[in-house]
């Protein structure tokens, strides 16, 4: 476009972001990984070392320098944004027993592909049984065994699924509630539900 004399930069659009500012146990936990991937790479380290050299104006070296280390933050900020929330979309209402069960469901399926010859990362795979605590050996379970739990955990996400609403609303009140002891302040059923 050349409306106004000049090409007009690209528009970025916003992607989710996955640290949710308004629950503390998450922005604890974040809090807690982004220190400890801050002092793994030693990043105020390298700051404090660089900026000691530093002289106004900032030489060329000084600038690629603190540049490299707004990289390596801006790259541990996203990295620490992964670990610290997962992003839940869907129809259902979110809610800790929907996500244990969808969690379960996955581990039976990855679990019935290894039975049935499929190429699957161990590591992913381990990750997955171990989340969803099945605590299974996945080479020595019988394909039967773990078809009779996948549909356990099938039939019990359907009777979770019918009441998502009161689960949702259990999971709001202890979000309140962390919110409330992290604040100082306390908030009712009513409040919230209106």
């Amino acid at each position: 476009m050349h409306a106004f004399g000049h090409n007009m930069p690209t528009i970025v659009h916003q992607s989710m972001r996955h640290l949710k500012c308004l629950d503390p146990r998450c922005v604890d936990n974040f809090k807690r990984v982004y220190l400890c991937s801050f002092s793994h790479n030693k990043l105020l380290y390298l700051a404090q070392e660089s900026e000691k050299v530093s002289a106004f104006p900032l030489s060329e070296t000084a600038r690629t320098e603190y540049e490299e280390l707004d990289k390596l933050r801006c790259q541990a900020v996203i990295k620490v944004e992964r670990k610290s929330q997962k992003l839940s979309a869907g129809q259902v209402a979110f809610s800790s027993p929907t996500k244990a069960l969808m969690t379960t469901i996955k581990a039976c399926l990855l679990l019935l592909k290894c039975a049935q010859g499929w190429k699957i990362s161990s590591r992913y795979l381990s990750h997955t049984v171990a989340k969803a605590q099945l605590y299974v050996k996945e080479k020595n379970t019988g394909e039967r065994y773990i078809q009779g739990q996948f549909r356990t955990a099938y039939l019990t996400y359907y009777l979770v699924k019918g009441n998502a609403r009161q689960f949702r609303k259990t999971f709001l009140t202890n979000l309140a509630e962390a919110r409330g002891e992290k604040s100082n302040w306390s908030c009712s059923d009513n409040f919230l539900f209106l």
